[in-house]
Formats: structure tokens, sequence, C-alpha cells
């Protein structure tokens, strides 16, 4: 009887030195508890988290972007400056005046979007095929990227969204 006591011991010892090996069985409400609950840090210890508490909604380019239009019939130069941030002046050169404001986060995000559209690059890369007296020259600067073209025959219509952007936004 003695012996078979110390048996049934040693059997339950073995058992549970197996179990504490084993990787215990996981529930899906135990996953979703362990990850929506808080625990404050042990103190002394630093909380690590590689969360961001607020992600940008907008696609923010860190490029300025500046738009500069020259020539026409009556000799024109006007431009306009766009900041990361979405503020914008545009100045007027016939009437030497300026206006201000700030882009909306919708209006932000159509223009990065034409900025970033490969579309762009292809067809402001892509030279005019006419000359053309009293016509319009623009240049483009975004970040360090600069572009100059001239508004005559060549259908460019990802350019032409950023200029009815960028001119309708800033009037």
């Amino acid at each position: 009887m003695r012996t078979l006591r110390v048996l049934t011991i040693a059997g339950l010892a073995a058992l549970a030195l197996a179990a504490c090996g084993a990787e215990p069985a996981k529930s899906p409400t135990a996953d979703t508890q362990a990850s929506t609950s808080s625990s404050a840090p042990a103190a002394g210890s630093t909380p690590t988290s590689t969360a961001i508490p607020n992600p940008p909604k907008v696609p923010v380019s860190t490029d300025e972007v500046t738009l500069v239009r020259t020539g026409g019939f009556a000799g024109v130069k006007d431009s306009w400056k766009i900041q990361p941030d979405g503020s914008w002046t545009a100045e007027n050169g016939r009437t030497n005046t300026n206006k201000s404001g700030k882009l909306t986060e919708a209006q932000r995000t159509t223009l990065t979007g034409l900025l970033k559209d490969p579309a762009l690059v292809k067809e402001l890369k892509t030279p005019g095929t006419a000359k053309c007296s009293d016509t319009f020259n623009y240049t483009l600067v975004v970040g360090p990227e600069t572009y100059t073209v001239e508004n005559c025959g060549q259908p460019r219509p990802t350019f032409g969204k950023v200029l009815d952007l960028i001119q309708g936004l800033t009037s």
C-alpha cells in the first residue's frame, strides 16, 4: 500500500513537471483579453511601445510645392507656394497682391496624390510638339525636382489637374 502511494505521488509529480515544460493552450478570448488589457509598468521600468498614438490621416508631403506662371499676351508672373503643412501663399505679379490660406486635409490629400502620380512626371518630361506665341510657361518645383513646361499643344491631363487644383484652391 505504501509502495502504491509512493508511485502515485511520483507519477503526479512527473505529470506536473511535464506540464511545466509544455506551452499552455490559448483560447481566442485569452489573446483578446491580453491585447486589450492595460497594466501599469513595474516600478522603475520604462514602458516600451511601437504604436503611434495618433497616426497621420493625410499623406503629408515633406516637400514645399511652388508653381510659377509666366508669359501670356500681357506678360504675367504669378506664383503659388504650398508648404508641407498645407499653408499657402499666392502672388499676383501684375497687381502686386498677395493672398494666403491653408488647404484642408482633403485638398492636401488630393494634391499629394496628383504630385505622386507617375503620369505627372511623364507628362512634364515629354517635350512640347509645337511653338506658340503668347502662351503661358509653367515652372513646377516639388522639393528638389524642377519641371518647366510651355502650355502649347501638348496634352498634359495630370498636370492640368494640378494647375486647376492649385489655382482654384488658392484664388
